[in-house]
This record gives C-alpha cells, sequence and structure tokens, in this order.
C-alpha cells in the first residue's frame, strides 16, 4: 500500500509541474500598487509586476483587480477589470 501511495504522490507532483508550464490564459487576482505610463505596478502572486491597463484606466491603489496572463506568460500580463466580488466576500 505505501508504495501505491508514493507512485501517486510523485504522480501527481509530476502532473502539477507540468500543468504550471501550460501555455493557456490564466486569470489571477491582484492589488494595484501605482499607477505607471505604460499601466500599473501591481501586487500577484506574492511579487510585484508592471502591467499593462488593458483600457482599464480608472484603477487606483488598493483597487483589487482580475489580471489575466495570456498563454501563462507574466510578462504579457494586463488588467482585465476591477474585481467587484471580492469585496462582498
Amino acid at each position: 500500500m505505501q508504495i501505491t501511495e508514493e507512485i501517486l504522490k510523485t504522480i501527481g507532483k509530476a502532473l502539477d509541474t507540468y500543468a504550471a508550464k501550460l501555455p493557456f490564459d490564466r486569470t489571477v487576482n491582484g492589488i494595484i500598487l501605482e499607477r505607471t505610463e505604460q499601466g500599473y505596478l501591481a501586487a500577484l502572486e506574492g511579487q510585484k509586476l508592471r502591467v499593462d491597463d488593458g483600457g482599464h484606466r480608472d484603477c487606483v491603489k488598493n483597487d483589487s483587480v482580475r489580471i489575466t496572463l495570456p498563454q501563462n506568460d507574466i510578462s504579457r500580463a494586463f488588467v482585465q477589470g476591477k474585481n467587484h466580488f471580492n469585496k462582498t466576500r
């Protein structure tokens, strides 16, 4: 029984590693830290990142926003819009 559990655990770790690298669009929650010339400085997933405004120029410091990572590429991140649902939870 113990070998089966170890094999399943190893397979699970391999799948998690592989899935993190898949080229699908991903959307995450972020917080606006400040406005920049090209967009915003935002906090997301434990880091600060410059993101394009995605046409949403009305965000201000501390706004909760949704940030899209096209093809899971953090260098192409852009603000999708304010996260209105976060304020009700």
